[in-house]
């Protein structure tokens, strides 16, 4: 008998097949790719059905605190906040200035049990929730905070963002 098991990446999901050993090897060959190809798709959904989750309760805090944060389709629900001109201004180039205005010497006399390793990775840890976007494109490894003015960039990632299509190219100037 050949088994076959996927977890999840959340650990709680799991998925086991196991092919009896009695079946013609070219059957159960067969039945084991198509598992594998439908545990793929559940993977996917799985996935899909976390971000949706997530985008729900980003909703969900939002309106609680009177909805000041955009989460656009047309940007796939990466946090943004409008200009006057509406323009969206991504939330993590919000925190890039707060992070530049922090004064890490006050929040430690604030906090003195907290090291400055955890101050900035708690900043580090804000900056990556406010780069959240259906696309899963991971924002940190595509621009760094001497880019984060960088209109070029800025729209680069906006049409990265904003694409239709499930491949993006990204022109890195």
């Amino acid at each position: 008998m050949e088994t076959m098991q996927v977890t999840t990446t959340g650990g709680e999901r799991s998925i086991v097949v196991r092919v009896d050993s009695g079946l013609p090897e070219n059957i159960s060959r067969h039945l084991l790719v198509m598992t594998k190809q439908v545990t793929k798709q559940v993977l996917v959904m799985t996935e899909c059905g976390d971000k949706m989750a997530t985008l729900q309760q980003y909703f969900k805090y939002n309106n609680a605190v009177g909805a000041p944060i955009q989460l656009l389709p047309q940007y796939s629900f990466c946090p943004v906040l409008m200009e006057r001109d509406q323009r969206p201004v991504f939330l993590f180039q919000f925190i890039e200035v707060l992070d530049e205005l922090i004064d890490y010497d006050e929040v430690k006399e604030r906090l003195p049990e907290l090291s400055f390793r955890q101050i900035g990775g708690a900043i580090d840890f804000i900056r990556k929730l406010s780069q959240f976007n259906l696309k899963g494109i991971d924002i940190n490894d595509f621009i760094n905070s001497d880019d984060a003015t960088n209109q070029v960039l800025l729209n680069n990632l906006r049409s990265a963002l904003s694409a239709q299509g499930e491949k993006v190219v990204l022109d890195i100037p």
